[in-house]
C-alpha cells in the first residue's frame, strides 16, 4: 500500500513537473507578491500625496448605499470580468461595523460571481460563433484546464490569476459542475488572507 501511494505520488509529480505546472506556480507567486507590493505602494504614495485622501473616498463612497456597492462587486465578478480589483472592495470594509462579517460577503458573492461565469460559459457555449470567438479568447485558460483541471481553479480563486475568465472557461468545457463548485470554494479564504494582511497595513 505505501510503495503503491509513493509510486502514485511520484508520477503525480512527474506529470506535474512535465506539464510545467510547478514553473506556471513559481511565476504566479511571484506575481503575487509582486502585485501585493505594488499595491502596498500606491495606497501609501497616494496617501502620502494627498493626505485627505481616505477622508474623500469615504465621503464619496458613503454617497452609495451598502447595498449598492455588493451589488455593483457582484456584477463586476460575474459579468466584467473581475476587471475592478477586488482589494478595494476589500479595503473598503474596513470602516464598517464588522469588517470581517463584510469581507466574509465579498468572498462568498466573488464565489457567486464565479458560478455565475460558469454558467454563462456553459450556456454560451451552445452558440458555435460565440463557442468559436471564446476558444480564442479563452485558449490560454483552455489549454491549462485540459492540463491541470482544477488546481488551475484553485489557483485563480487564490492568486492574482482571473477567476471569473477561468469559471466561464470551465462552463465553456463542460467542466464538471459539483467539482468546480467545490474547489471554487478557495475563493472565500483568498478574501480572508488578504484582509488579513491589509487590514494590518493600513
Amino acid at each position: 500500500m505505501i510503495a503503491r501511494s509513493k509510486r502514485r505520488i511520484h508520477l503525480t509529480h512527474h506529470y506535474y513537473s512535465r506539464k510545467g505546472l510547478y514553473t506556471f506556480l513559481r511565476k504566479n507567486i511571484f506575481k503575487l507578491i509582486l502585485s501585493i507590493l505594488v499595491f502596498v505602494g500606491l495606497v501609501y504614495l497616494a496617501k502620502w500625496l494627498l493626505p485627505d485622501l481616505t477622508t474623500l473616498g469615504s465621503e464619496w463612497i458613503a454617497q452609495f448605499s451598502n447595498l449598492s456597492i455588493y451589488i455593483f462587486f457582484t456584477i463586476s465578478e460575474s459579468f466584467l470580468l473581475g476587471l475592478i480589483p477586488p482589494d478595494l472592495f476589500i479595503m473598503w470594509t474596513e470602516n464598517e461595523p464588522h469588517p470581517y462579517a463584510a469581507v466574509l460577503l465579498l468572498g462568498t458573492l466573488s464565489y457567486i460571481g464565479g458560478v455565475i461565469s460558469y454558467g454563462i460559459g456553459n450556456k454560451i457555449g451552445h452558440f458555435k460563433k460565440v463557442e468559436a470567438f471564446l476558444q480564442r479568447k479563452f485558449a490560454n485558460h483552455i489549454t491549462q484546464i485540459n492540463k491541470w483541471g482544477a488546481i488551475l481553479i484553485v489557483l485563480a480563486a487564490l492568486f492574482p490569476l482571473p477567476f471569473s475568465p477561468v469559471s466561464m472557461t470551465a462552463g465553456l468545457l463542460r467542466y464538471p459542475f459539483k467539482s468546480f463548485a467545490l474547489v471554487g470554494l478557495t475563493r472565500i479564504s483568498r478574501f480572508l488572507i488578504y484582509a488579513f494582511v491589509l487590514f494590518r497595513l493600513f
